[in-house]
């Protein structure tokens, strides 16, 4: 219904294709029309891409189009975006999140809903995804808190417990609004699209983790969390600047990001720069290798 757009500070207005149409006091300069710039949806986001030259975002995405489908991404609802600056470089973001290794230290109360040692990693040529299942019976002893945890997640989404694996996946189905295979339904998948966007899917969410540089500051980003839903939000999605220490976040994600900053402070300490990476961190290597084969500013 619009038919052009100015800009707030000296009223130029534009036409929707970007051309110029008024400047105030000033003779109208056809070489200030905007660039067009190539622009697609998918997933259920606007895609903005600046090199005029790039491939089209079907084939950037195609490795990973296919693990996607059941979830629909398209038809979920956005309930929260929450922007968090990080004094990490970004890619220290994106590593907290593209591994399951650090789990039994950093989180060893969900070692009761979700097994980490059977976590499974697909490398692409430019994306990766990991799967890893979630409420079945642990592979491991578990401490009271663990134990704890277990029971009040259980509890609160009204799974039975101890685990009896078909009940749980019966509940799953009635939870989900999605067309999930059992094995979907049980597991929770990470899919990193390369380089900064991370989608942690699971059978009635899925989270967006996005993690921009700072241009002006290589050893901090910007952390952002977008919360989808099957179903409808009951207002405007809240969308907030807060604190990586916020209590909203939660337990697991709030402690990645608080501990991002120190394991920046820890790489920095190296002047080689040397980074030993385990069986279990793939997902970073892959990351770091793509990049170390791109023709890149240190950012």
């Amino acid at each position: 219904s619009f038919s052009h757009f100015r800009c707030p500070y000296h009223h130029w207005t534009f036409a929707l294709d970007g051309r110029i149409l008024s400047m105030p006091q000033c003779e109208k300069d056809d070489s200030l029309s905007l660039e067009e710039l190539p622009c697609e949806q998918a997933l259920g986001f606007i895609w903005l891409n600046l090199d005029q030259n790039a491939s089209p975002l079907k084939t950037y995405l195609s490795d990973i189009l296919a693990p996607l489908e059941n979830y629909r991404l398209a038809e979920q609802h956005c309930h929260s975006i929450w922007h968090s600056p990080l004094s990490a470089n970004w890619k220290t973001s994106v590593d907290a999140h593209n591994e399951v290794y650090h789990l039994p230290a950093l989180h060893p109360e969900i070692l009761g809903i979700i097994d980490d040692k059977k976590a499974k990693t697909q490398c692409f040529s430019l994306h990766a995804k990991m799967t890893v299942p979630m409420f079945t019976s642990p592979q491991r002893p578990l401490g009271h808190r663990a134990k704890k945890y277990a029971q009040n997640v259980y509890k609160q989404m009204q799974l039975p417990y101890p685990i009896d694996r078909q009940r749980v996946t019966q509940v799953l189905q009635r939870q989900s609004a999605l067309p999930l295979k059992e094995e979907e339904l049980n597991q929770t998948q990470l899919i990193y699209i390369f380089p900064n966007v991370q989608l942690n899917l699971r059978h009635n969410e899925v989270m967006v983790f996005r993690h921009l540089p700072d241009p002006d500051h290589p050893q901090q980003c910007r952390f952002t969390q977008f919360l989808l839903r099957s179903v409808p939000a009951e207002q405007r999605p809240e969308e907030r600047e807060i604190s990586a220490l916020d209590k909203r976040y939660g337990s697991i994600t709030g402690v990645d990001l608080r501990i991002v900053s120190h394991v920046q402070k820890g790489l920095q300490n190296d002047p080689n720069g040397y980074i030993h990476l385990t069986k279990n961190e793939e997902l970073i290597r892959h990351m770091h290798q793509t990049l170390s084969t791109m023709d890149l500013r240190d950012e």
